[in-house]
């Protein structure tokens, strides 16, 4: 398992899609909240409880590389809310444009984007 950094970071983000990929129900699911959040105010507000927990999360991941590279409380910020919405867009897109799991060559990429987007954030 990984340790801390950038290690733990991209095992989270892999993790989600291993998610998406194991519970293809729950990730249809994860779209319909998003959906719900956008017109109903009871989904929107756990919505935004859901949000800041993801934020709190992907923080406290980048704590030791904020350390290490002695970053302001802003740029960590900035860059935790950056990986978040990547994160979310990318599970948005492959989950919406394919079938979790399957061979389709969206779904393969969009791992490998949000990997690759955490690794052009962190050294930004």
């Amino acid at each position: 398992a990984a340790k801390s950094g950038k290690p733990k970071l991209k095992a989270y983000i892999s993790a989600n899609f291993e998610w998406a990929k194991s519970s293809p129900t729950h990730a249809s699911l994860y779209l319909l909240f998003h959906y719900y959040s956008t017109y109903k105010p009871e989904y929107r507000e756990l919505q935004k409880k859901v949000r800041a927990g993801g934020l709190a999360r992907v923080g406290g991941l980048l704590d030791p590389i904020a350390v290490a590279e002695n970053w302001s409380a802003a740029k960590k910020n900035d860059i935790s809310h950056a990986i978040y919405q990547q994160l979310t867009g990318a599970l948005l897109e492959a989950l919406s444009t394919t079938v979790p799991g399957t061979s389709d060559p969206t779904w393969d990429s969009a791992e490998k984007n949000a990997l690759k987007s955490a690794d052009l954030l962190l050294n930004s």
